[in-house]
C-alpha cells in the first residue's frame, strides 16, 4: 500500500484505534492498540475499514479452526481418559496431554432398548427380562446412621455397609467411643455367622463437620474417631466434602467419594479418581440422560434415599414455641411441614438442629433391569435420618428383589432432566 503525506489531515492514531474498534459480529474487542505513524502520513477511511475487515476475517477463520482442533483433542482425551477410568487399578492423568486417544465406546440408544451405559456388557439384555433379580447380576450397597438397622438387613448380600458417623451410632455418652462401633457390628456379624467384616464396611463421614460452636462430634474428634478405627483394623472411609480429604494425609486408607462431592461430569469423576478415591457416588440430582455417561465398575447410584433438603443450624421447634426447653427436657423428634407447592416435608431433629427430607423417598428400584441393561451394576440404599421399622426394612428389600415401584415415591429429576 503506497500511502501519501496528508495536505489537509493527517492520520492519527485515536483514527486507527476507533476505526479497529468496531469488530461488528466477531468474538472480538479491542482491548488495546499501538500505532506507529511515520511522518504526515494520511490514510482514508476507506482503506482503513478494509484492513479492519480482511485482519478480523482471517482471524476468525484462524481461531474458529483452532477451537475446533482444540476442542477435538479435549474430547479425545476426555474419551480416553474415561476408558482407562473404567479400567480398574488404571492409571488416570490428571493433565490432558492432547496427544493422540482411542475413542471411548459409544453409549447404548434409546432406540436399543436402554438408556446408556458401555455396550459388549457381558450381560445381555434378555437376562433383565425375568421380574427378579439375582444378586450376583449386580452389586446392592447399604448406607445406615443406626447400627440396629443391620440386624434387618441381608448383610451376607450387601458388597459394601456404609455406616454414617453420627450421634446415632455411637453410645449415650458426651464423647463417642468408636470401641463401641467395633464391638456392635462384630456381635451383629458373629450372631449371623458372617466372616470377616473389615472388607465389607465403610465408615461415612458426615457432610458437614465443624470445629466448634454446637458441633456435637468436632472436626478434631473425628480425628481421633479415624485414628481409633484404622487401629481396629478399618481401611474403607467415605468422604462427602473436599474439607474431610486432610484427615486421612499419610494414612493408609481406601477412600470412597460420595454424592454432595457432585460428580456430574466425566471431568469431575477423573478429578475425583485424581484425588485418591476408589469409587464414587453419582448425585440423586442427576437425570438419566447426564448419569449414562458417567456408569462405570467406580460407580454407584443411589437407587433408595430420603434425600435431605437442608440442614438448618437452628432448631424449628425452639423457634416455632419462641423458647428451648434445654436438650436433656426436650422431646421433640420431628414435625411435618408444608411448602408453597403442598409438599409435605419432615423436619427433624438433630442435635439440636434441624434436617428436613421430603415425606416420599427417592426411588429409582423400578429402574434397575434398565441399569443393568445398560452396564451399571453398583447400587445402594441409604437408610438415614428416618426411622425404620424391621418390617419396613424387609419390605424394602423385597422391593429390591423384584425390582418393583415403591408406592409414593419420588424420582426426582430422573425423567425430567437437571437442567
Amino acid at each position: 500500500m503506497n500511502l501519501e503525506k496528508g495536505i489537509h489531515k493527517i492520520i492519527q492514531e485515536e483514527d486507527i484505534k476507533r476505526c479497529f474498534s468496531r469488530s461488528g459480529e466477531t468474538p472480538f474487542r479491542l482491548a488495546s492498540m499501538h500505532a506507529d505513524i511515520s511522518g504526515d502520513l494520511f490514510v482514508p477511511l476507506s482503506i482503513l475499514n478494509d484492513i479492519r475487515r480482511d485482519y478480523l476475517q482471517n482471524l476468525s477463520a484462524t481461531w474458529m479452526k483452532n477451537r475446533e482442533y482444540r476442542g477435538k483433542n479435549i474430547k479425545e482425551w476426555i474419551k480416553d481418559t474415561i476408558t482407562r477410568f473404567n479400567i480398574p487399578n488404571s492409571n488416570i492423568f490428571l493433565n490432558p496431554p492432547f496427544l493422540k486417544h482411542s475413542p471411548l465406546p459409544p453409549f447404548l440408544k434409546e432406540d436399543q432398548g436402554g438408556f446408556g451405559g458401555i455396550p459388549g456388557s457381558t450381560t445381555a439384555k434378555e437376562a433383565y427380562s425375568q421380574s427378579i433379580i439375582s444378586e450376583n447380576e449386580m452389586k446392592l450397597s447399604i448406607k445406615v446412621d443406626n447400627l440396629d438397622y443391620l440386624n434387618y438387613i441381608p448383610l451376607e448380600k450387601m458388597y459394601k455397609i456404609y455406616i454414617l458417623l453420627t450421634d446415632k451410632i455411637f453410645t449415650n455418652d458426651n464423647h463417642p467411643q468408636p470401641p463401641f462401633i467395633q464391638e456392635k457390628v462384630y456381635e451383629i456379624f458373629t450372631k449371623r455367622g458372617l466372616p470377616e467384616m473389615n472388607d465389607k464396611i465403610i465408615f461415612s463421614f458426615p457432610a458437614i463437620m465443624r470445629d466448634q460452636g454446637n458441633a456435637s462430634i468436632p472436626y478434631e474428634h473425628f480425628k481421633k474417631i479415624l485414628n481409633e478405627l484404622i487401629s481396629q483394623g478399618f481401611r474403607q472411609f467415605q468422604v462427602s466434602n473436599l474439607g474431610a480429604i486432610g484427615l486421612f494425609e499419610g494414612k493408609d486408607v481406601l477412600l470412597y467419594a460420595d454424592y454432595p462431592l457432585y460428580c456430574l461430569n466425566p471431568l469431575s469423576a477423573i478429578k475425583l479418581k485424581g484425588l485418591g478415591f476408589n469409587r464414587c457416588t453419582l448425585s440423586p440430582e442427576d437425570d438419566k440422560d447426564n448419569l449414562q455417561k458417567l456408569f462405570s465398575p467406580h460407580t454407584d447410584i443411589v437407587i433408595y434415599q430420603d434425600i435431605p433438603l437442608f440442614i438448618s443450624e437452628t432448631c424449628i421447634w425452639a423457634h416455632k414455641k419462641g423458647t428451648c426447653p434445654g436438650k436433656n427436657r426436650c422431646n421433640f423428634k420431628q414435625v411435618i411441614v408444608e411448602n408453597e407447592y403442598g409438599d409435605k416435608l419432615i423436619a427433624m431433629d438433630n442435635e439440636c438442629k434441624t434436617i428436613v427430607i421430603h415425606e416420599k423417598p427417592f426411588s429409582l428400584i423400578h429402574y434397575i433391569p434398565k441399569f443393568l441393561e445398560a452396564g451399571q451394576t453398583h447400587f445402594r440404599v441409604d437408610l438415614c435420618y428416618k426411622d425404620y421399622t424391621p418390617d419396613m426394612i424387609h419390605t424394602l428389600f423385597s422391593k429390591i428383589q423384584n425390582t418393583s415401584k415403591i408406592k409414593d415415591s419420588l424420582i426426582g429429576n430422573f425423567e425430567r432432566g437437571l437442567l
